[in-house]
């Protein structure tokens, strides 16, 4: 009888008075333990048995079992991964605090030197401490003190602008203003009709484009590329904002502001002051055929201006005046019905300089929109929105949580999207430039074959740009 150590037991194989091989050994050991005969290793007086040697009665063997391929794979994973987290740690810069703290002392510094020396609302008009809080809002932010600071950008006010002309219809509508390079920058805070205010993110990115004028007046490519470094820039600061912040008081202590979800501000305030400053240009200008009065002396000089505008496509020429002084005072202050406005969605602009350094896959993007945009203005507002929201929250879901896998496979069948999407082909078009195509072969699924946030980013900013009306 053969003794085996094992483990913490022991193993008695029976052996025949001459003994046996070690082979026939580890075969019997195999049948009583199943362990494998390839992976055991019998050890007798401190040396390892070949197959070969002899084994006889009476004697006493240790049995040591050799790990498995999988489990030494397993094991040269983790070595590799613990070298790797070795090789990280030992490359991890050391962060010197004296050095932080004199650079957040310089920042602190460069935040009091570089920023806006005051922010001026337009008096008079409805919600004014709101206009207030966004403006303060825009010249606190984190992002833009940085950028400022970065550049050495001094502004002398942040102003409101009053929102002359509507955006995408009218020939020309300034957004913004930067006058003197950086003496004044007024922005174009509520809407068309004065009874809200425009997108936060909308108001932010007009300011990225005034800022950029402090350096450059033109719009050329320095200008562009400036313009997209001053994004990323304040974009990359922590706690930069993203909408106003909710608040119970106004910033200069006033009772805070708000509405009721669904309210509106009275149509009868917007009408009147509308009507006060039509009077007020139509006073200003000369009786027609007299000729035109000398400019009074004045010690400053004209600021010039840099304006940020969207243009819609030129109306017919007509021999008919322009509206710009020259209508009667009846008719400019008498205002149209509602109904009778025809409502079109915010123009697409894209700068020519711009579209041309785009790659063929992004200008396909910017097309589709432009075609999508073109069908739905013969639509129904309802049917826009539906469209454009439901657009916009596919590709928002992509950005925000880009490995799940819900928002990369939509169901064709679902009745919101089939409502709203599969049913415009032009609406299918901008998702498949986007990325997304059939799934085949059944075809009952849009996936995300793409994988390019570039693209999906593209695409949210358009549908972004055609809901800011």
């Amino acid at each position: 009888m053969l003794r085996v150590k094992y483990q913490d037991a022991a193993v008695s194989v029976p052996l025949p008075p001459e003994g046996a091989a070690v082979g026939a050994v580890k075969a019997a050991l195999e049948a009583q333990l199943h362990v494998p005969a390839t992976e055991q290793r019998l050890i007798a007086k401190g040396k390892v048995l070949d197959d070969a040697a002899r084994l006889a009665a009476g004697q006493t063997a240790v049995l040591l079992v050799r790990p498995s391929a999988d489990a030494l794979a397993a094991m040269a994973a983790q070595e590799t991964a613990i070298q790797q987290a070795d090789t990280a740690r030992a490359a991890r810069p050391v962060i010197s605090i004296h050095e932080r703290n004199a650079a957040l002392s310089a920042r602190a510094h460069a935040a009091l030197s570089y920023r806006f020396e005051a922010i001026a609302p337009l008096p008079g008009l409805p919600d004014e401490a709101k206009a207030r809080a966004i403006l303060t809002s825009l010249a606190q932010d984190k992002g833009i003190l940085h950028v400022m600071a970065q550049h050495k950008w001094r502004v002398g006010s942040l102003a409101e602008m009053f929102p002359d002309g509507k955006v995408g219809v009218d020939p020309v509508c300034v957004l913004g203003l930067n006058e003197n390079k950086g003496q004044r920058i007024l922005l174009r805070l509520r809407t068309d009709d004065l009874r809200g205010f425009r997108k936060y993110l909308t108001i932010k990115k007009v300011l990225f484009h005034e800022l950029a004028h402090n350096e450059v007046s033109d719009h050329n490519n320095d200008f562009y590329k400036l313009m997209r470094q001053v994004e990323a820039e304040c974009t990359a600061v922590p706690g930069t904002t993203t909408a106003l912040p909710l608040t119970n008081d106004a910033p200069d202590g006033s009772p805070g502001f708000g509405h009721v979800l669904g309210g509106a501000a009275d149509a009868t305030d917007a009408r009147e002051l509308r009507a006060q400053r039509a009077l007020d240009r139509l006073q200003a200008q000369p009786p027609t055929g007299a000729p035109a009065a000398a400019p009074a002396a004045s010690p400053t000089t004209v600021p010039a201006m840099t304006p940020m505008a969207t243009s819609a496509p030129p109306a017919e020429s007509s021999a008919t005046p322009t509206s710009k002084g020259k209508v009667p005072l009846a008719a400019s202050l008498e205002p149209e019905p509602r109904e009778a406005e025809i409502a079109v969605l915010p123009t697409i602009e894209i700068d020519a300089g711009v579209f041309a350094t785009m790659g063929e896959r992004e200008r396909r993007v910017v097309e589709a929109a432009q075609k999508l945009r073109g069908q739905l203005n013969a639509e129904s507002d309802e049917r826009r929105q539906g469209v454009l929201v439901t657009l916009h929250v596919v590709l928002s879901n992509v950005l925000q949580a880009p490995g799940n896998p819900l928002f990369r496979r939509l169901r064709k069948a679902n009745g919101r999207l089939a409502k709203n999407v599969m049913a415009l082909p032009l609406a299918v078009l901008f998702l498949e430039h986007v990325g997304f195509t059939d799934e085949l072969p059944d075809r009952t699924h849009l996936v995300l074959a793409r994988d390019d946030p570039g693209l999906v980013w593209l695409g949210k900013s358009v549908l972004d740009r055609l809901l800011d009306n």
